[in-house]
């Protein structure tokens, strides 16, 4: 058997869109923690997005962060709890409605979240800037994001089945 040099889900094109772009954002999300590890600040990617998330939108539910973040509601509420052990959020009855609970920053977590802006967020922006001249972060990843959240390939490969198309 010989080896292979070959990108194999490279050479497929779209039909391994969704392998692509499950290993791009492994990359990615290595690259974080890697920062992050570097920086001396033991947390995980979605650990940080739901700090800064707080620090932008305010207290929240277990269930808004979970849909913000994009991910299910048990894994929003591990990711609440290991915060919670840390001392970095803290969660409190929502003085309108003593069944809800809301997530909040502490001042330990908002000294984190500060440092990690500083000490993170602006170097990594400044280091992709030449790469990316003229086109904000924010503006990529939400356009990629939406653009990619309507479309779905199997989808409209089932619907030209049913239709007798293929």
């Amino acid at each position: 058997m010989g080896s292979f040099s070959e990108d194999f889900v490279a050479a497929l094109g779209p039909i391994a869109m969704g392998s692509c772009l499950k290993r791009l954002s492994d990359r990615r999300l290595s690259d974080a923690a890697d920062i992050l590890d570097a920086a001396g600040l033991p947390l995980l990617p979605t650990q940080v997005a739901l700090l800064a998330a707080l620090e932008r939108f305010g207290p929240m539910t277990i269930g808004a962060a979970a849909d913000g973040l994009g991910v299910s509601q048990p894994a929003a509420t591990r990711t609440v709890a290991n915060l919670s052990e840390r001392g970095l959020i803290e969660s409190a009855t929502a003085a309108d409605d003593g069944r809800v609970r809301l997530l909040s920053l502490t001042a330990r977590g908002i000294d984190v979240i500060t440092r990690t802006r500083r000490n993170i967020w602006s170097p990594v922006k400044n280091a992709e800037g030449p790469r990316n001249a003229g086109v904000s972060s924010d503006l990529k990843y939400s356009d990629l994001q939406g653009s990619l959240g309507s479309w779905s390939k199997s989808l409209r490969f089932r619907a030209r089945v049913h239709a007798g198309a293929l």
